[in-house]
């Protein structure tokens, strides 16, 4: 209900560097449970009464027909969500790993290991030729590569083997590379004002592929934002990134992706306003969330919670803490800078679209 508030034809943004020039935005939505794709569809139980009282109280309601569903290609693996919104496949170049090793730095790599793969990277990306996961497992998997960097003292062979073992992984195999158009060649379809784009995720099985599609985007969205020369698609269009489940991705936990994640999205959150860019982070474990992101979070919508130690990261009064285990469905606490104390309110008893 939140979200299709914000996307009413009259929610506008000024976008930087247009002359003052404002735009409607495109919400971005990661959607690890299939849900959010029914914002294309009106909510079939909605009756005239409903009608009247959303458009008497200025209740944004009914379908968002401009809502695409962008589907991952990963081998293996096929989606047959609930989405009916036209689906847009695409797949993950490994171009994409030359400025960001992470991608393929799985968590429990050793320090040496991370400069190893960099410098693997590094090296692999100069010679000519198209660049693609299976032609860098190849590269790093020839002995005479091996006897190179270990016999000159770049990468000590422990380090050199390690990073061999964890690179060469099943997950990666399956989702860089696939036969659907890269993911950089359709920013166009995907940014665009006024646009709903979903990427769902329920349909792969392996966590890894699901968390790497996921950290994909989000370093896409964030990297372009805060360049100065920025694909125009995503510089010049004013985002909301809806991220459900963000503890997964910007976790206090230590490793390589969410050191990186978590540095950019603080940027991110700083420079949000002036760069056109907006999160909505979704989560039922704030207290994972790291610090130097959650504290960026100015405007927080609190429902009920039973975990003492989620209800504690949210920083309320006493008075309200003590009530959040107990708020009822549809019950929540609003904590925002634009009101001077924090209220109480009770959502709507019905859902503004189609939601099963």
């Amino acid at each position: 209900n939140i979200l299709r508030q914000f996307l009413a034809s009259d929610n506008q943004y000024l976008v930087r560097g247009e002359q003052g020039r404002k735009k409607n935005p495109c919400l971005v939505i990661m959607d690890p449970q299939d849900e959010y794709s029914q914002l294309y569809e009106d909510n079939p139980d909605l009756t005239s009464d409903d009608d009247f009282i959303f458009g008497a109280e200025q209740v944004n309601f009914g379908a968002c027909k401009n809502t695409k569903t962008f589907v991952a290609k990963v081998n293996g693996e096929t989606y047959n969500g609930r989405s009916r919104a036209e689906q847009v496949e695409f797949t993950i170049p490994f171009e994409m790993v030359r400025n960001n090793s992470w991608l393929i730095a799985p968590v429990g790599m050793t320090e040496l290991q991370y400069v190893g793969v960099d410098l693997l990277l590094d090296d692999y990306f100069k010679r000519s030729g198209q660049h693609t996961y299976s032609g860098f497992v190849d590269f790093i998997d020839d002995d005479a590569a091996r006897d190179h960097y270990v016999e000159s003292g770049k990468i000590h062979e422990s380090s050199y083997d390690g990073i061999v073992r964890r690179v060469k992984n099943r997950a990666l195999e399956r989702v860089f590379d696939q036969p659907a158009r890269p993911i950089t060649e359709i920013l166009g379809q995907i940014f665009k004002s006024g646009q709903v784009s979903v990427f769902p995720t329920e349909y792969i099985t392996s966590s890894r592929i699901r968390d790497l599609i996921t950290l994909t985007l989000m370093s896409m969205i964030v990297d372009n934002k805060l360049s100065t020369s920025g694909e125009a698609a995503v510089k010049e269009t004013p985002i909301i990134l809806g991220l459900d489940e963000a503890h997964r991705y910007l976790a206090k936990a230590g490793g390589e992706h969410s050191r990186m994640l978590i540095s950019k999205f603080a940027d991110a959150a700083r420079q949000g306003r002036k760069e056109g860019l907006g999160l909505f982070l979704i989560t039922q474990d704030p207290q994972d969330i790291d610090e130097t992101v959650f504290k960026q979070i100015n405007t927080r919508v609190i429902l009920n919670l039973s975990n003492d130690a989620a209800i504690s990261a949210m920083k309320v009064k006493k008075e309200f803490e003590k009530r959040i285990p107990y708020l009822k469905k549809g019950q929540m606490i609003i904590q925002s800078p634009d009101n001077s104390d924090m209220v109480e309110i009770i959502g709507l008893s019905k859902c503004v679209v189609k939601h099963i």
